[in-house]
């Protein structure tokens, strides 16, 4: 196909683009009214209840549907007790741990291309009787690492909801094939241990920040 015939022969008229532009603005204007209107009434008529009402109006109406989908989704953990926010399509997997009661812990993983690694990590863990919350975060942290192949580098002590946790940095680790570091979340919970973690290749830990931020505990 040459250049040439790739140009339009006759290009769009003025008038019609205006006319055009003027037809969705007339929409768009039609629309917010008419929300403006039927929430109102809403109001008047104690509809509103918990929003979900205006929301399925909102979505019937072109131009007002939300668009705030971004690539991350929420995800609900029943089992877990908590909802959070991952990238993608979040998966489910075991994940062998051995201060674990079941010599295990539950995963949901996303990835972010080939640099980083997203997880959130939950379980019930044995504890030494007297021992502090302090301690035993640091144990499972150094647990943590060494199941990953690595060591703790940093440990920040802080709170997470109210409840005993632990942010520390773990080095020597590998990921799709280039040296990376993880940022790990630590949350006790009576007796379930909660990790928030980004491995990553990006030594910053860019999405860190989103994921922990998202963990909010249900039950």
């Amino acid at each position: 196909m040459t250049s040439e015939a790739m140009i339009p022969v006759t290009p769009p008229a003025a008038a019609t683009a205006t006319g055009r532009r003027k037809g969705l603005g007339s929409l768009f204007l039609i629309g917010a009214i008419g929300v403006v209107a039927i929430g109102l009434l809403a109001v008047l008529f104690g509809l509103t209840g918990d929003g979900g009402f205006l929301d399925n109006i909102r979505e019937r109406i072109p131009g007002l549907a939300a668009t705030s989908d971004d690539g991350w989704q929420t995800i609900d953990d029943a089992d877990g007790g908590f909802t959070a926010e991952l990238p993608g399509e979040p998966t489910e997997r075991f994940v062998p741990y051995p201060p674990a009661t079941a010599g295990r812990m539950d995963q949901w993983v996303a990835t972010l291309g080939r640099e980083t690694e997203l997880t959130i990590t939950y379980g019930q863990v044995s504890r030494t009787p007297g021992q502090s919350d302090k301690a035993a975060l640091e144990a499972y942290a150094d647990a943590w690492a060494a199941q990953l192949g690595g060591d703790v580098d940093e440990r920040d002590e802080t709170t997470f909801a109210g409840r005993p946790a632990l942010i520390v940095t773990i080095d020597r680790l590998r990921y799709e094939g280039e040296t990376a570091t993880a940022r790990t979340l630590l949350v006790l919970r009576d007796d379930t241990l909660h990790l928030v973690q980004s491995l990553s290749v990006y030594p910053d830990h860019p999405q860190f920040s989103r994921v922990a931020n998202s963990l909010t505990f249900t039950g």
